[in-house]
């Protein structure tokens, strides 16, 4: 049931972004979403896009970073993490995740 609200969310969010494909609320949405539908590369190229929306920016890489914990990329959610930190020294949610990847917890739930 879940699962569908979540491809009917990513069906509206494809029509948006065919109208305005580089609108990067509609593309972190896209990304959300098919990260929780598991369609790990289809997510991490939206949050990419939507990353180049300064106010999205670290947020939407954070979700990049979770993506590649996904995929089993631990060095690559590493490196992400640390480009966000280059980019906002003092994000605590970054050194959070980060903390956690050093913890060994890395997995996203």
């Amino acid at each position: 049931m879940q699962e569908r609200k979540y491809e009917d969310a990513q069906h509206s969010i494809l029509e948006a972004l065919a109208l305005a494909p580089d609108h990067g609320p509609a593309q972190y949405d896209l990304g959300r979403v098919s990260f929780m539908l598991k369609q790990y590369e289809r997510a991490e190229n939206a949050l990419l896009a939507a990353s180049r929306t300064p106010s999205l920016s670290n947020d939407a890489l954070r979700l990049v970073a979770m993506v590649k914990l996904q995929r089993g990329d631990r060095a690559g959610a590493e490196q992400i993490l640390r480009t966000v930190l280059e980019q906002t020294p003092n994000d605590a949610p970054t050194m959070t995740l980060l903390g956690q990847l050093a913890l060994g917890s890395g997995k996203a739930e």
